[in-house]
């Protein structure tokens, strides 16, 4: 095929001539994508030529009539046989299928059943998750303990290699608070709620049943109220609802954006640390994370520097906000931004005594209707003083969150500092 002033000149052999090299079509692949859909153009445009009339319309001059040469007419190459024009029409569906058609990836279907070690009986609810450095797929617990995996964008289960595996919201309700608030009792070992606990790796190889055995949680670790009526939530059950971000070894599942003049980002004795660069330095998170109905939990502290050591950019809904600690020479704190107005121009904006190398504990909370944020610091003897909600958004229809342009790279989840060096440990989540 090739181009020429006068117009497109494409020998019938040369079409045809394709139909019998399919290995070399096989093995360059999705390389000839391009070139199959420029093809198709040309097929589309021969048979045109072909098979047209001349045009009849009032607006154009008559043309030469083209006629379609017979396989009797001379000379005999430039003949189109019928069953050329098959050949080529099966050429078309041929190219057309594997233009539309994107490389399959190899997957398995796996079902199974979660039951408890002790007795065989099924966990009766939450969800089992499926996670590599790069995929992550859930399934729901039946109340029978039975799941079945659906893959994010992959309806046929998952691609086959090596999976940690752990559950979430394997848990039930045992009253209410003072507040009205549910009181929440794990059903299995806190353990178990982590990729980096649970100790189950599953290797994906043709296996369709995955069948997981977990401990059930210890009621002794819950201690019952003075009224006898409701059991509050003791230390492991809280625990064992959060979801941890960071296993204090290493960045996996976060990568660092590049602004230009950054620190150094990396990993020492638990804490990721966040080095002083020019200006933004930070880590964003690449797994999946809830976008409504949770909460994040993290403590930071800044080790050197004058603005915020650990600014949070996280999702509302659909759209992404930050939050701002210790920015503007050290002490603002806030949400950047709401309906255009950054944390120093907003109702949010206020003013906290941030101590250098001192730990900070931080929670955001993001509802449906409301976002809140709550500090709680750590006092010389390591003891985490009275939490201190500092933020308190209603959530309306008029409510518009927004980040500024350099806190872009951070979506959905991320975290940086200003010309600052912070540290980072103790990320987690749970969902409300």
């Amino acid at each position: 095929m090739r181009h020429t002033e006068t117009g497109l000149k494409f020998p019938l052999s040369n079409i045809l001539a394709r139909q019998r090299r399919p290995d070399e079509a096989a093995q360059r692949g999705h390389r000839l994508l391009p070139a199959r859909i420029h093809f198709l153009c040309m097929a589309a445009a021969f048979l045109l030529l072909v098979g047209c009339s001349p045009c009849t319309c009032p607006n154009h001059k008559a043309e030469p009539e083209i006629t379609t040469p017979s396989v009797n007419d001379a000379p005999v190459e430039d003949a189109v046989a019928p069953e050329d024009i098959v050949a080529v029409t099966e050429i078309l569906e041929s190219a057309l299928t594997e233009v539309s058609t994107p490389p399959s990836i190899e997957s398995i279907r796996v079902n199974g059943k979660v039951t408890f070690a002790d007795d065989g009986s099924p966990v009766p609810t939450g969800t089992i998750c499926f996670e590599t450095d790069k995929f992550l797929a859930r399934a729901t617990i039946k109340t029978d303990g039975t799941y079945a995996v659906v893959s994010s964008g992959n309806e046929d289960g998952l691609p086959l290699g090596i999976y940690r595996v752990y559950i979430t919201g394997a848990e039930k309700t045992t009253g209410q608070n003072a507040d009205g608030e549910p009181i929440v009792e794990p059903l299995i070992d806190p353990k178990f709620a982590s990729s980096t606990t649970s100790g189950i790796a599953i290797d994906i190889q043709g296996r369709t049943t995955v069948d997981i055995t977990v401990d059930r949680f210890s009621s002794k670790n819950v201690a019952v109220s003075d009224d006898n009526k409701t059991a509050p939530v003791s230390e492991a059950a809280e625990e064992q609802q959060w979801t941890p971000l960071f296993d204090g070894e290493s960045i996996v599942g976060w990568s660092i954006p590049v602004y230009g003049g950054d620190g150094t980002v990396d990993v020492q004795e638990g804490n990721i640390v966040i080095g002083r660069g020019a200006s933004i330095t930070g880590i964003r998170y690449e797994k999946e994370f809830p976008k409504i109905n949770y909460e994040i939990q993290y403590d930071a502290q800044r080790t050197e520097g004058y603005d915020f050591f650990a600014a949070c950019t996280f999702p509302v809904g659909d759209r992404f906000c930050t939050f701002v600690n210790g920015g503007w020479g050290g002490g603002l704190i806030g949400l950047s931004s709401i309906n255009g107005f950054d944390a120093s121009e907003n109702e949010t904006g206020d003013q906290y005594d941030f101590k250098e190398h001192t730990w900070y504990r931080f929670r955001i909370s993001v509802k449906k209707d409301q976002v809140q944020v709550w500090i709680n610091a750590q006092d010389k003897e390591k003891n985490w003083e009275e939490e201190k909600r500092v933020v308190a958004v209603e959530v309306g229809e008029d409510t518009d969150f927004s980040t500024r342009m350099e806190m872009g790279p951070y979506k959905p989840l991320g975290f940086c500092t200003y010309s600052t060096e912070g540290q980072l440990r103790n990320i987690k989540y749970r969902s409300h």
